[in-house]
């Protein structure tokens, strides 16, 4: 966890010490519209997303096709079972060709993979839709999700979990960090969790389906002093989504 957040924390810093108190809320939407830049970043996360989205939603993937392929998750917990209680003697002589029953074995696991790819594909696919459907409001709902779910699955239940299981073998600083962090990431995300639900209600009625959200020039600095934008206009026009 210290990693992870040494990680933010200096991704953080670095977006203070370039933008300052004119920092936007999402430096990607903030960088000008048609610069490279603006088109590296988002190739970036999208390697990113491609990668992280799939490690993430797997356990998911696994929970669900365990429900709609029941033979198929029986037969897997059979092997695994198998493979825990097996103890080798002996290098096992190699038996050239396939019988009849081990052939059906592999047609059986080859249809079963392939109903799994269908499924995982419909879902991924489902989702971008979803996406593209919401793109107005999709970055209000992004850090609603964010700020609930995501903020409870990464970060408060693991610490519970791990506090429930090593409890006994953690020293009392580590117990305290550990609360520490777990009480801060709850604070934290019910009051993210309450301005995202705040901004979704007051921009509902802009929303439009299948409609992106129309580039516009920031013109307010609430943590900026006064004056600010008349002495840094140029340097602020210069990653204006306006432009």
């Amino acid at each position: 966890m210290l990693l992870i957040s040494g990680f933010y924390v200096t991704l953080g810093a670095l977006g203070y010490a370039h933008f300052g108190c004119a920092s936007p809320s999402n430096l990607l939407l903030a960088m000008t519209h048609t610069s490279q830049r603006r088109r590296a970043a988002y190739i970036a996360m999208q390697m990113h997303i491609s990668i992280a989205f799939a490690v993430f939603l797997n356990p998911f993937f696994v929970t669900v096709e365990k429900t709609l392929f029941p033979i198929s998750a029986a037969k897997d917990d059979a092997a695994d079972a198998r493979d825990r209680d097996f103890a080798q003697i002996e290098t096992p002589k190699v038996v050239p060709g396939l019988d009849d029953a081990q052939t059906s074995a592999e047609g059986a696991k080859y249809s079963e993979t392939v109903r799994r790819y269908i499924f995982r594909t419909l879902i991924v696919a489902s989702q971008c839709f979803l996406a593209m459907l919401t793109q107005s409001s999709f970055s209000d709902v992004a850090d609603l999700a964010g700020a609930s779910v995501m903020n409870f699955c990464s970060v408060t239940l693991p610490l519970m979990l791990y506090y429930k299981l090593f409890k006994a073998e953690m020293s009392k600083p580590h117990k305290i960090l550990c609360w520490f962090v777990i009480v801060a990431s709850i604070i934290l995300g019910t009051y993210s969790t309450i301005q995202a639900i705040g901004r979704i209600f007051t921009n509902a009625s802009k929303y439009t389906l299948f409609a992106s959200t129309p580039p516009s020039k920031r013109t307010e600095y609430a943590y900026c002093p006064a004056g600010y934008t008349d002495r840094k206009a140029q340097w602020l026009d210069s990653f204006s989504l306006y432009y």
